[in-house]
């Protein structure tokens, strides 16, 4: 082979993604490009290792590897992210290699799998507390006063559903943030809709409110059937959950040359501007007190997010206090006509 067709060690090292920096006797002597990204080693001083990292940690573990010859790992933030650093020194010499990682991205889903765990133990929790108490109460009432007997097995059964629904609500998010896109199967989406209108018919009479909707043509789609649902109930719910007596919810969805368009809009509560970017996180709810009352759980729109984006589309929403909330989905159907 010519050795003038084989690339240098610096050129190979310059198209990793990991940084690799390398001193000698203690100077700064090589750095890869993805190091001077991430260290911002545009300029440096080589008698300078301090200055160029620019972290006491990253120093400190470079020096005690120098010292002793021992590997050193340590991890710490560099310009704002979180880098994973491994110090070793080359046998027999006094050269030393530093080799990072950023691994931010890493770090910010472990911390919202942290925090999903944290919040399902607690939303979890709070009804299975509340039916081992009722249960145990429940013992004492059933002989000596079973009107409010009566009362805490309706209690119970309340607990008990809302504990159902989280468990089904967490599985549903499960199943679409582990599902795959696939062309899927043709489906009618203005039955759909119009199914899902007539399944909430009772809870929106219940609550005093009208529910209809406008969708004149059939709309074949072609896609997931399940996820669709998902998103037509889940807006529909909360549009009826969260509306006033006398209120009402229209469901619309018409064709368009490259998409597939559906609003849901309510003449309800609306939602304050400093809560339309969060309302889509899981267990996020503008109203705690409402919420709950109301059965909700805090994820239904983090599930309907979630089913949207697994159809390649997009969501967004309009909303004012007092003046209602409009909810847009758009789903690509380029090369779906059926």
């Amino acid at each position: 082979m010519n050795s003038a067709n084989v690339p240098s060690l610096g050129s190979i090292l310059d198209t990793i993604p990991t940084a690799v920096i390398e001193f000698d006797h203690g100077s700064l002597v090589y750095a890869n490009q993805a190091a001077r990204r991430l260290f911002s080693l545009d300029r440096w001083d080589p008698d300078n290792p301090v200055a160029a990292l620019g972290n006491a940690a990253l120093v400190h573990a470079l020096e005690t590897t120098t010292t002793t010859g021992t590997l050193q790992e340590v991890t710490v933030e560099v310009h704002d992210s979180v880098v994973q650093c491994a110090t070793s020194q080359v046998p027999g010499k006094a050269v030393v290699t530093l080799v990072a990682t950023d691994i931010t991205s890493v770090e910010r889903v472990q911390a919202m799998r942290r925090d999903f765990v944290a919040n399902a133990s607690h939303e979890l929790k709070t009804p299975v507390t509340g039916i081992l108490a009722l249960a145990e109460s429940l013992e004492l009432a059933m002989e000596r006063d079973p009107v409010r007997a009566k009362q805490m097995v309706h209690r119970i059964r309340k607990e008990a559903v809302r504990l159902s629904q989280l468990v089904r609500e967490l599985l549903d998010l499960n199943r679409i943030e582990e599902g795959e896109r696939r062309e899927g199967e043709g489906f009618d989406l203005r039955f759909i809709c119009l199914d899902q209108v007539a399944r909430i018919g009772t809870l929106a009479e219940s609550l005093h409110v009208t529910v209809r909707a406008d969708i004149p043509d059939p709309i074949i789609v072609v896609g997931s059937r399940e996820n669709m649902k998902t998103i037509v109930s889940n807006l529909l719910t909360n549009a009826v959950k969260y509306n006033k007596p006398g209120g009402e919810v229209v469901i619309t969805a018409c064709r368009q040359p490259t998409r597939i368009e559906i609003v849901v809009r309510d003449t309800g509560l609306g939602i304050a501007e400093e809560h339309l970017d969060r309302i889509f996180e899981r267990f996020y709810r503008v109203d705690q007190a409402r919420s709950r009352e109301a059965g909700g759980t805090g994820l239904g729109l983090s599930i309907v997010r979630h089913a949207v984006e697994q159809m390649g589309g997009t969501i967004t929403v309009e909303s004012a206090l007092g003046q209602g909330t409009r909810f847009s989905v758009h789903i690509p159907v380029e090369g779906n006509d059926v």
